[in-house]
């Protein structure tokens, strides 16, 4: 049984030492995963020389090498929090089947205490991956931000939010060349940023400062205030004669203060507001954009848009990070009431 341990170690060792800490390409990639394949296949051949329950330790043993192998293999690719817990369990799973096929051996009481201890250093083992990897998804939040921050920079954004606006509008078709947009909450700018890429104009708002971008026009208020609106109001009708434009976006966000049900009632009333406004100076056919959270807009809400926008749906874009609640309310193809 030694003999088998030290080459399934060994095989699945080099592997390891082959492939290194780094990140690979996807021939690489294959490359390793074809190796673990192999080693596999050569362990068990070994194992199929042994009877008995020595065989049956042997495959379990070779099997778990395997498992662990693989997940080591992907977390190299993706090295986080997750792919860590993943690691740990594949090796807590192993030694619990290895240790379990050890207990069959035995009989009686004998098999029983085994099998009982070697179930509770399973959960344990369980318990403290889960422990570790609870611990380190804040840092793994923390470098995920990093990362954000790093690639806006890269593409001389503003801040990771203009992602998520040129995402939605690649899928969407949201912005068009020429078109009259008003952003709320656009501090530091990076949807004005995609907007003004687009070669539209814009009518922007924000409590905080925003330095400025050539096509933006500026305020620096609280949308909320009962005068903003009329600001607007004013400045797009420098743009278009008509005062109308054709898409408002709201990326904007209350402060919180932590109880779910007033935080939510908070984000609804910005949101409303938002809306609101929209229905009151979008062209026929235009576009509202607004920033949600998880449960989206009230029902109430979402009975008024549809009966006043063709199509209203909500969506995540990909640059939302995962572990975030928030999700944003399209609705296309606005229609004016009929003042008649």
């Amino acid at each position: 049984m030694n003999f088998t341990r030290n080459l399934i170690a060994l095989a699945l060792t080099g592997f390891v030492a082959s492939t290194g800490m780094a990140a690979m390409d996807k021939a690489e990639h294959a490359a390793a995963k074809d190796r673990i394949s192999a080693d596999y296949k050569l362990a068990k051949e070994h194992c199929d020389t042994l009877k008995d329950n020595a065989k049956d330790v042997c495959m379990k043993e070779a099997k778990g090498k395997q498992d662990i192998a693989k997940a080591e293999l992907d977390a190299r690719d993706k090295p986080d929090a997750k792919s860590d817990y993943k690691v740990a369990k594949a090796r807590a799973d192993a030694n619990y089947e290895v240790a379990k096929e050890k207990c069959d051996d035995m009989s009686g009481n004998a098999k029983d205490v085994c099998k009982k201890d070697a179930k509770a250093a399973h959960v344990r083992a369980l318990e403290n991956a889960k422990v570790a990897r609870a611990e380190a998804k804040p840092a793994d939040n923390m470098s995920e931000k990093r990362a954000d921050v790093a690639e806006a920079k890269k593409h001389g954004y503003r801040g990771r939010a203009a992602f998520k606006l040129k995402e939605m509008d690649e899928k969407h078709g949201l912005l068009k060349p020429g078109a009259v947009i008003v952003d709320l909450g656009a501090a530091p700018g990076g949807w004005c940023q995609i907007a003004t890429e687009k070669k539209c104009k814009v009518v922007a708002i924000d409590l905080l400062d925003m330095d400025e971008l050539p096509g933006v026009v500026f305020f620096k208020g609280d949308f909320m205030d009962d005068d903003a609106p009329d600001k607007l109001k004013t400045e797009l009708l420098k743009l278009d004669r008509s005062g109308l434009a054709d898409a408002v976006l709201s990326d904007m966000a209350p402060n919180t203060i932590g109880h779910k049900q007033t935080d939510h009632l908070r984000i609804m009333a910005v949101v409303e507001a938002a809306y609101y406004f929209a229905c009151e100076i979008l062209k026929p056919g235009g576009t509202f954009v607004a920033k949600v959270f998880q449960g989206g807009a009230e029902q109430d809400l979402l009975k008024d848009m549809k009966k006043r926008f063709e199509k209203v749906k909500h969506i995540k874009p990909p640059a939302s990070r995962k572990d975030s609640s928030e999700q944003y309310l399209i609705a296309t193809g606005f229609k004016p009431l009929d003042k008649g």
